[in-house]
């Protein structure tokens, strides 16, 4: 009877488990990547408003209005919301929370079947019946160790907590490239405004030495030092465009934008001349401890080693399993996982060293970019309050001798040379003004973007 009943039921039994093994066997389309694709999407970018990013990117509110030209605030929200490589980071967000999803799963059952019974009723009594067969199954279930689903869970709430974390690095990296980019386009505009300035006094000290070369008030030597005073000013403006073009290609870059996308700077000039950040370079390090990400993400890798640690802790235990037997196994040639312990609590010193080290790093730059910024700024001051003011007495004697025939060709050209020395260095000194600023803000993690919760998987939102 029992034999008649197995035999009945086996029908249902394997239909069971071929629809169990179809359903866990199933795949996920193929995913074929097509470089002309790829780069026809890329092309299809457009300008357009990035409003969230641009509140995460300011502390006031303002308008995004990208038709009128974009200032700093502006191109950060737009490279946070169109760069694709920060895309592919938070993916790794996603990639994080279904790992924590897989480390709190309990372990699968294992089914088996064994062939001793079959074999020993043929061996003794020449035949097999259907308790031969029931009695060879086996079902088995590994028992979780004391602490160890909660470590692995640990370890990837920590995984999620250094994606973060690289998020926030990455967009704040972001962010200090594209300030410094607009940075290296403002100055290069004022650089060609400056040249376009300089072209044009170059013009009127070429004609007037060409009038004096008739007259005979100028030798030959004279008129052929100022042209080529204008073919060098000339000359300086091939390379000053050149150095645009660059700026305006990285930074679209840095937006996400196709090379080709017309791009206005708003605030060039305010760009140039920054307000300088309050606080002695102390005050700024302790600031920093709690807003550098790239701090952060050492700090989650850390909790993740300490995760390891209790995980392989919990591996000292010996493993049970239960079901239609009981099974316990004994750590003995692992040395009670000994070995694993020990190598994972070395991975947590690791992890501690790589913290103390940023640290000290972190220290260094904001030391740095303080210094930078004050000697800058200094040098500035410098320029503006003595050296411009001489040069530009040093033109106005130099009109007044022209006017009254009371000159030298030599005072003008020497006047003119001066004012141009002084303005680029000056332009100069500003733009060093400008990056010293860029990298101290960074380095205070001024330049994080506030935090943006991310959707769950399970469709909820982080807090």
């Amino acid at each position: 009877m029992r034999s008649y009943v197995f035999i009945r039921h086996r029908p249902f039994i394997a239909t069971l488990l071929a629809c169990g093994l179809a359903s866990g066997c199933s795949s996920a389309p193929d995913d074929v990547l097509d470089a002309s694709e790829t780069l026809r999407a890329l092309e299809s970018i457009q300008l357009q408003p990035a409003p969230a990013e641009l509140a995460r990117v300011s502390t006031t509110s303002i308008t995004f209005a990208p038709e009128d030209g974009l200032n700093v605030l502006e191109a950060s929200a737009l490279a946070i919301h169109l760069h694709p490589r920060l895309r592919a980071v938070r993916a790794e967000i996603g990639v994080a929370q279904a790992e924590l999803v897989v480390a709190g799963l309990l372990p699968d059952p294992t089914i088996g079947w064994e062939s001793g019974n079959v074999v020993a009723d043929f061996i003794t009594d020449r035949k097999s019946s259907a308790n031969s067969y029931i009695a060879g199954l086996t079902l088995s279930w590994d028992v979780p160790r004391p602490g160890e689903i909660g470590a692995r869970e640990a370890a990837a709430q920590g995984r999620i907590d250094e994606a973060r974390a690289l998020l926030l690095q990455a967009e704040w990296e972001l962010v200090r490239d594209v300030r410094l980019a607009c940075v290296r386009l403002a100055s290069a505009e004022a650089g060609l405004a400056l040249n376009a300035d300089q072209a044009r006094i170059a013009e009127r000290t070429l004609s007037f030495f060409g009038q004096a070369r008739q007259l005979g008030e100028a030798t030959a030597i004279q008129a052929r030092i100022a042209t080529v005073a204008a073919a060098r000013i000339q000359a300086d403006q091939a390379r000053l465009e050149l150095e645009a073009t660059d700026a305006r290609l990285a930074l679209l870059a840095l937006l996400g934008l196709p090379p080709r996308t017309p791009l206005v700077l708003q605030d060039g000039l305010a760009l140039l001349d920054p307000a300088p950040i309050p606080g002695d370079a102390d005050a700024l390090v302790v600031e920093a401890l709690g807003k550098r990400p790239d701090l952060a993400a050492l700090a989650a890798q850390h909790t993740q080693a300490e995760a390891r640690l209790r995980l392989e802790e919990a591996g000292r235990w010996p493993q049970l399993s239960i079901g239609s037997g009981i099974g316990i196994e004994l750590p003995f040639f692992s040395r009670f996982n000994g070995p694993a312990v020990e190598a994972a609590l070395r991975g947590r010193t690791v992890a501690r060293l790589r913290y103390e080290s940023a640290v000290h790093e972190l220290r260094r730059d904001v030391h740095a970019a303080h210094a930078q910024s004050r000697l800058s700024t200094a040098l500035v001051r410098r320029l503006e309050e003595t050296l411009i003011p001489a040069v530009e007495d040093s033109l106005q004697l130099t009109r007044r001798a022209v006017e009254a025939g009371e000159f030298t060709a030599f005072e003008v050209l020497t006047a003119q040379t001066q004012a141009l020395e002084a303005q680029t260095e000056l332009l100069g000194a500003r733009t060093r003004r400008a990056e010293a600023q860029v990298a101290l803000e960074a380095a205070t993690g001024r330049l994080t973007p506030t935090p943006q919760p991310l959707p769950r998987d399970d469709g909820e939102e982080s807090p």
